[in-house]
């Protein structure tokens, strides 16, 4: 009787001990791989399900391409994404393997005698079970710890998608900043042809030395060098801007960009506000929270191992018809508890001084890059208005020409220092949009739009 019920315990216990899982193989196909990355198209891969979980609310593909329409791409078809959501499914589970505490444990024991008793099998079969007794506080320390690990996976996951907007978003400003500036020396290069023309008569006509000539034609060669290197520096964008989405490049060549994503940033009238955007928002230093309250939870988990280690075994005994049964209370003493208890308080406060830290420096990044948008904002102010300072003149020398008071030589002089305005005014405006960026960056909110990223963000109690 006492051997069946040991038997029988033992096999209730092996058949509890939770789901059986079963290797599978699974290789890595390199020619499938390629297929794939080849089959991809922007209207198969995206479908209405899709796009409502992104909340995106265009229509799709979409007509012209901005930086929200490319964000939306890259969440479904950008590898690095895809990683970045694996890690965090790991990151989850890892999570909650340490929210767990000491397992429970069975020790099964068999034996078998030289000397068996009259009538009886030489055999005995012996069981025990281990109940480690963890405190409330302890639990609830491991419980808190392991919600923080998993709260610093989502934060991994939206830092790589914010890297992923931040890149897309320079090599658009790139992308546009370049097509204007092909635009300018096409313009420059077609002029400064028209200039030559008229030079080489006055030339051959004596009335320009020969060294007037050459200056001419040297601008001239100049013109025609900058257009043509402008005019492969606009792919080399748009093959980034392939990449970084994970879209196909053919596709990419061919889009229809929108830029109305540039012109949707608001400057505010204090860099206090943006400081309280960058608390709010800064990813970092969301995770070094998240990292303080983690130290503090292993600090809470030392000060209960200070404590002895208590465990219960029940166990029971059958021996060759005997059948014993026994309950065992074991003790473990604490061991370099007080270095323990140290290092995790010296960890809890060292966090804080990163905090502090970093949020010294959050400061300091956020004063230098508003004072730096304040005087590129200013700058392109003085670049447009000198533009529009030269189209006046240039209307008083058309005038001026019609009425036969200049030559077509002076007007298209003319034109050229418009041309060398409008290209001030995009570097004025390439700065602008870069201080922005920056400032987006310093922050992590996005003026600009493409606002589709993973809510990464944590109750503002635990950031006061």
């Amino acid at each position: 009787m006492g051997r069946a019920v040991a038997l029988g315990t033992l096999s209730v216990l092996l058949c509890s001990c939770g789901e059986k899982f079963k290797y599978f193989e699974r290789r890595v196909d390199l020619a499938e791989i390629e297929r794939s990355l080849s089959d991809r198209t922007l209207k198969d891969d995206i479908h209405s399900d899709k796009l409502e979980e992104s909340g995106y609310k265009g229509e799709w593909p979409p007509v012209a391409w901005g930086l929200e329409e490319f964000m939306v791409a890259s969440l479904f078809f950008s590898p690095s994404i895809d990683l970045a959501k694996e890690n965090l499914k790991k990151s989850l589970i890892s999570a909650e393997i340490s929210a767990q505490h000491s397992p429970i444990s069975l020790e099964v024991t068999a034996e078998h005698h030289q000397k068996a008793l009259a009538g009886e099998r030489p055999w005995g079969l012996g069981m025990a079970l281990a109940l480690p007794i963890v405190t409330k506080n302890k639990r609830q320390a491991l419980s808190e710890r392991a919600a923080l690990y998993a709260d610093n996976a989502r934060l991994a996951l939206a830092q790589k998608s914010w890297d992923l907007r931040s890149a897309l978003r320079d090599n658009l400003i790139s992308l546009r900043i370049s097509d204007k500036r092909l635009s300018i020396a096409s313009q420059r290069y077609v002029l400064a042809q028209k200039i030559l023309d008229l030079l080489e008569a006055r030339h051959r006509a004596g009335y320009i030395s020969d060294g007037e000539y050459e200056i001419a034609s040297l601008e001239t060669s100049k013109f025609k060098s900058q257009f043509e290197q402008e005019k492969n520096i606009s792919e080399k964008f748009k093959i980034a801007i392939s990449r970084i989405a994970g879209l196909p490049i053919n596709e990419v060549l061919s889009l229809r960009f929108n830029w109305e994503f540039l012109s949707k940033f608001q400057m505010e009238n204090s860099s206090q506000i943006y400081r309280k955007y960058a608390l709010r928002n800064r990813i970092d230093l969301h995770a070094l929270i998240i990292d303080y309250g983690a130290a503090d939870a292993d600090f809470r988990i030392q000060i209960s191992n200070q404590y002895p280690q208590i465990s219960l075994s029940p166990g029971y005994l059958w021996d060759q018809g005997d059948g014993i049964w026994s309950l065992v209370g074991g003790i473990i003493p604490p061991t370099n508890i007080k270095e323990r208890v140290m290092e995790a308080e010296l960890q809890r406060s060292v966090m804080e001084k990163k905090v502090i830290e970093l949020q010294s420096t959050i400061r300091s990044e956020i004063d230098s890059n508003y004072m730096s948008l304040k005087n590129a904002l200013s700058t392109d102010v003085a670049a447009n208005e000198e533009i529009r300072e030269r189209l006046k003149v240039l209307d008083r020398q058309r005038v001026n020409f019609e009425e036969g008071k200049i030559s077509r030589l002076d007007l298209y002089r003319e034109r050229m220092l418009l041309l060398n305005a409008y290209d001030i005014g995009v570097q004025a405006e390439q700065e602008r949009l870069i201080a922005i960026s920056s400032l987006e960056d310093a922050c992590q909110v996005p003026f600009l739009g493409g606002s589709l990223l993973p809510d990464f963000r944590i109750p503002m109690e635990l950031v006061n």
